[in-house]
């Protein structure tokens, strides 16, 4: 008697934890503070626990729970442990593994009704991330999930793809599929040794050079720089790809035009530089026409770093980090002040010369305001205008003290701040800022006539 009870015992949990009510006749599953109510059935009834009601798959077992009603109202229990051995549609087949009690089931066809609905996702291409809510499922051509009614946000996406969202409202029981067919996206293709060529479905192209992964001393390596850029660490950097030049005119046009996109300049203005070098509001002035001449070649101006960071997601590539960005300007982390060496040579960059009202250079660089995008030297590496032409949106927060507490490999920056970092000296500047280490900081709705930005795509991906 006593090995009867134990077993009830075992069946009562088996009941309370089942996601399933199958009956002989018409099967139905409610769910009232956690137990399972019965309702219409027959005098025999079959409740299987498959793992919160995941609708079995071959392979896999449950347990049979059998209760008998008799006359007089006298019961029997039965129970036995079964393997799915075939499924089709909303059936299972099963075989009798282990009886637990004597029993007279035999392997037979059992209809699972549901009380959560089921989404099956088939994409094509194959082998793509699949975001459902926060659970991301890595390198799937399909999937199939039990998920709670309601609306669930699905997210399939593939390198060289356009990802895909979709926003489903699911109802309970309900059995539901999803067919994704990505179309092509921005890809990254090596051209020669180093090389690459980041595309865009648009026709949009961007010459990319190959940066190696490598370690360097980050910041005031020579002593007597700014305290923000101290002290000096040594940290390392994974490799990554980065365009050759600025982004141009003409590419951001073909963003603009692809996506309709509208940036802050458009919305509230441009701060543009005077006659005496300081920047003021001008409302008029956008990317599109920054206050002085340039032509579809020239690095684009007037856009801030959500601007940048929108151009970026759309190649599906992103703003370098500071820590990127002074490896690459210093031809891999060398020791040298500019990006060409260590003393400021007036003929390599595009920097506040003789033709600024501003200035009290001597030296002519060729042009008065911005320059097309790739018009002096190149550092070792081969990446272009790294001391001038433009500053650059970083990917960083900015903190002043940052160095001291950033990780060590591949920092990112602190998770939050009020500015956004930008590197490099530009058209504007005296020539202290074309130096490899100086730090700056704008807010980051904030579009001027002399910052710009490249962009990185991750070679190891």
């Amino acid at each position: 008697m006593n090995r009867f009870w134990k077993m009830k015992e075992r069946v009562l949990l088996i009941i309370l934890l089942s996601g399933f009510c199958i009956g002989e006749g018409k099967s139905q599953v409610g769910e009232r503070q956690g137990v399972v109510e019965k309702i219409g059935a027959t005098s025999s009834e079959l409740i299987i626990d498959k793992k919160r009601g995941v609708f079995p798959e071959v392979g896999s077992e449950a347990y049979v729970f059998q209760e008998v009603r008799k006359r007089k109202r006298k019961r029997t229990i039965t129970m036995a442990r079964l393997k799915i051995i075939r499924t089709q549609g909303e059936k299972a087949w099963a075989e009798v593994v282990e009886r637990i009690q004597d029993s007279t089931l035999v392997g037979r066809a059992v209809s699972f009704a549901r009380s959560r609905p089921v989404l099956r996702v088939v994409s094509e291409p194959g082998n793509v991330t699949i975001r459902i809510g926060g659970v991301e499922y890595q390198d799937r051509d399909s999937i199939t999930v039990v998920l709670e009614p309601g609306t669930h946000q699905v997210r399939i996406s593939r390198r060289g793809y356009k990802p895909e969202t979709k926003q489903l409202r699911l109802s309970p029981g309900s059995r539901k599929r999803l067919s994704v067919a990505l179309t092509a996206g921005p890809s990254l293709r090596a051209q020669g040794q180093g090389t690459f060529v980041l595309t865009h479905p648009s026709g949009v192209s961007i010459d990319m050079k190959r940066v190696g992964a490598g370690q360097y001393t980050r910041g005031d390596w020579r002593g007597g720089g700014y305290r923000d850029q101290r002290p000096a660490e040594t940290v390392s950097v994974s490799g990554f790809a980065m365009s050759q030049q600025e982004i141009t005119v003409r590419q951001f046009q073909a963003f603009v035009e692809d996506t309709g996109y509208t940036t802050s300049a458009e919305e509230y203005g441009c701060w543009t530089t005077d006659s005496e070098g300081e920047l003021k509001r001008e409302k008029k002035a956008t990317w599109r026409d920054p206050g002085f001449p340039q032509n579809d070649d020239h690095p684009v101006v007037c856009v801030s770093w959500r601007d940048a960071r929108a151009f970026a997601r759309w190649l599906d590539a992103r703003l370098p980090t500071e820590a990127e960005w002074e490896y690459a300007a210093r031809a891999e982390g060398q020791k040298i002040t500019y990006p060409w060496g260590n003393a400021f040579n007036g003929d390599t960059l595009n920097f506040a010369d003789r033709r600024a009202p501003f200035s009290n250079a001597s030296v002519d660089d060729g042009h008065q305001w911005t320059a097309p995008a790739g018009s002096y030297a190149p550092n070792e590496i081969g990446l272009f205008d790294m001391g001038g032409n433009v500053s650059e949106w970083c990917r960083d927060w900015y903190q002043p003290d940052y160095y001291a507490t950033a990780a060590r490999r591949n920092p990112t920056g602190p998770s939050e701040g009020e500015k956004k970092v930008y590197r490099g000296g530009n058209w504007s500047d005296p020539p202290t800022y074309s130096q490899t280490t100086i730090r700056r900081k704008a807010d980051p709705g904030l579009p001027t006539d002399d910052v710009g930005f490249r962009v990185v795509w991750d070679i190891s991906r």
